[in-house]
């Protein structure tokens, strides 16, 4: 790519700073070779440069072969041009070329300048060429049918608004699984393929940035990579992409960091062994794939799918995935992961399909009824949000809400938390909202988790927070036949706990039973057989 940008610049610099005066260079063809680059066939014995305009017009078949760079004003050709070695740059005013063109890997074609456009109406074979368009100049290749991506070039870039690569016959882009090039339109830029039906090429970059730049794949329909290279898709910056008959995708990853990515039309998601990463990012930034049913996949490779920031994936009718290892994260204010109809979710043993919503992130998954329990696992923190349906879940410092829907398993509350840390949980009524939320419990975390309740009714939400007692809480728990007290407070402050079994000297004093240095969120005492007479407690620093 680095040679691409080289040879734009040098376009740019030699159309301004040339000082040969403005000619009409014509071929005569005396040199009898039919290069490009030899003087003696140009009128004159002259190379045609920077500030002339080309003819070629030559009776009968004819084809000239050019082996190195070419910067001119324009070409009016009617013969056959193979560019066979370096870059061919126009800069000025309407070039067309009639006969056949034929580009090798790692040759360019380039249109750059306001006014200035290139057309090739003849018979066009391109493979492993660069593409460059620039400063609202417009190249167009109305005979290109399929494009070969080659170990070497195959960069294309479109930028400034007005410029435009105009490919209306090209059906297709494949390619070996060598080079990694980049198919980009920035800055206002239009690269129109509305033709094209097949992808497979990795691997190979696109990208649209910029108000304005626009990729039009109107007729595309299958995007793949290779089976060792993925496609890379990113679009931001207010550019846009539009493949709105796209219906199946195999090794890509897509990225929108800003605007609305709609693929109406996709209905399968394959996941390969490379590739399969989604990145949503950002308030403005969506996803939109509102006919995806399956999402399937081989057990390899590690992909996440996720939004953040505010970002979307909107997948509403999305029934099944079977694609472990997978991971889906929603992380941050307002990001959602809208797996609403998502009925069946299963990995592929031995690996896991993860599910985790963070930092008031929410995915959902209401509709979610069936599931390999050792091979998916629901994770939820820092005030995430995930709806589903009463499964065994996991829940850290959020809101989970259970609608009222017949378990497929009898449904448990584990809580998940830091080790030595304390936590209130509180339950809600989802019918009603407007209601309070309910004190539940204190949980003391002495391990990793913990089963908080055996079962869960449905239309009930749960949320919990990490908290410090202070001033100090007591609490009593049932453990087996006896209890338990538990003593919460602020860690490096000490504790008396005090207790008595005559209610009427509450008011009075009360012998002390120990004396607590906090090294953490809470203390737990040894259980209380039930023999013993009923006792009162209470701690004060």
């Amino acid at each position: 790519m680095k040679k691409l940008y080289l040879f734009l610049a040098a376009a740019c610099f030699l159309s301004a700073t040339s000082g040969s005066q403005s000619a009409t260079i014509t071929w005569d063809g005396d040199g009898g070779d039919f290069l490009w680059q030899t003087a003696s066939n140009w009128d004159g014995d002259t190379v045609p440069g920077p500030a002339d305009d080309v003819i070629i017009n030559v009776p009968g078949v004819l084809t000239i072969g050019s082996s190195a760079d070419v910067f001119i004003k324009s070409l009016s050709c009617s013969n056959n041009l193979w560019i066979v070695g370096g870059v061919f740059v126009v800069t000025a005013n309407v070039s067309v070329l009639q006969g056949e063109l034929r580009m090798f890997a790692g040759t360019g074609l380039s249109a750059d300048g306001p006014g200035t456009s290139l057309i090739a109406n003849g018979m066009t074979t391109i493979v492993g060429a660069d593409f460059a368009v620039s400063g609202g100049a417009t190249l167009s290749l109305p005979k290109l049918r399929n494009y070969t991506k080659d170990c070497v070039g195959a960069n294309w870039t479109v930028t400034g608004s007005e410029s435009v690569l105009d490919l209306p016959a090209l059906t297709n882009i494949s390619g070996l699984e060598c080079n990694f090039p980049t198919i980009q339109v920035t800055s206002g830029g239009r690269l129109l393929a509305t033709n094209l039906t097949t992808i497979g090429a990795g691997p190979l970059t696109f990208l649209v940035d910029g108000s304005g730049s626009l990729i039009d794949f109107s007729g595309l329909r299958d995007c793949a990579g290779n089976v060792n290279y993925r496609v890379d898709v990113t679009m931001g910056n207010g550019g846009i992409i539009l493949a709105p008959a796209l219906t199946t995708l195999h090794n890509v990853d897509l990225t929108v960091t800003s605007g609305v990515l709609s693929l109406p039309a996709l209905q399968n998601f394959t996941k390969g062994c490379v590739g399969a990463n989604w990145t949503v990012t950002g308030s403005e930034s969506v996803l939109d794939l509102p006919a995806l049913t399956n999402i399937t996949g081989a057990p390899c490779t590690f992909p996440t799918i996720q939004v953040t920031a505010g970002g979307r994936l909107l997948a509403a009718a999305l029934a099944t995935i079977t694609a472990g290892p997978l991971t889906f994260l929603a992380d941050g204010n307002g990001s959602l992961i809208d797996f609403s109809g998502l009925q069946n979710c299963v990995g592929n043993q031995p690996y896991t399909i993860n599910l985790d919503a963070r930092n008031t992130g929410t995915i959902d998954l209401r509709s979610l009824t069936n599931t390999h329990q050792e091979a998916l696992v629901l994770e939820v923190r820092n005030q995430g949000d995930m709806l589903f349906a009463n499964q065994t879940f996991f829940i850290t410092g959020t809101t989970i809400d259970i609608p009222p829907l017949a378990p497929i398993l009898p449904p448990t509350l584990i809580f998940h938390g830091r080790v030595w840390h304390s936590y209130r949980i509180e339950k809600g009524d989802t019918l009603q909202p407007e209601a309070p939320w309910v004190f539940v419990a204190r949980v003391p975390m002495t391990n990793q988790f913990l089963a908080v309740a055996p079962s869960l009714p449905s239309g009930t939400e749960f949320r919990a927070t990490d908290f410090v007692a202070d001033p100090p809480v007591l609490d009593l728990w049932e453990v087996g036949p006896g209890v338990q007290l538990v003593l919460y407070g602020a860690t490096n402050k000490t504790y008396t706990v005090q207790s008595t079994n005559r209610l009427p000297e509450i008011a009075g004093d009360w012998p002390a039973i120990a004396t607590v240095s906090m090294s953490n969120a809470f203390r737990i005492f040894p259980s209380t057989p039930p023999s013993k007479p009923q006792l009162f407690f209470k701690a004060r620093e």
